[in-house]
């Protein structure tokens, strides 16, 4: 799988897709793998999964200290499968199962401030 920095040179954003995601190509070719962005003191601030130039699988959004902060599944701009929550400390505050059209079918933990 292709693991690209958001700034490398031959990742190219080729236009939004209908519901406003961006979309990418690589090298000529749409997108597939993820895209890790990092800020200006080296830290990961989040890992975006793509399929053929479209946002699709897991997505990782990190806190500056590097815990993950969120993760979800998504497809067709939608959140799938389930949604994860963590505070700045590691502890999973909200987690929700969510059916193919994206809609909550259950939330199996919800301590969100």
């Amino acid at each position: 799988m292709n693991i690209v920095n958001y700034n490398d040179p031959d990742l190219i954003l080729t236009g939004v897709d209908i519901g406003g995601t961006d979309m990418f190509s690589y090298q000529g070719q749409p997108f597939t793998g993820i895209i890790q962005e990092f800020d200006n003191n080296n830290n990961l601030m989040y890992e975006l999964s793509y399929v053929n130039g479209f946002k699709e699988g897991v997505q990782k959004y990190y806190f500056p200290n590097g815990q993950l902060e969120h993760e979800y599944k998504e497809k067709n701009n939608l959140t799938v499968d389930y949604l994860k929550v963590w505070d700045n400390q590691g502890n999973l505050i909200y987690h929700s199962i969510h059916d193919a059209n994206g809609e909550i079918t259950s939330v199996l933990i919800n301590n969100l401030p």
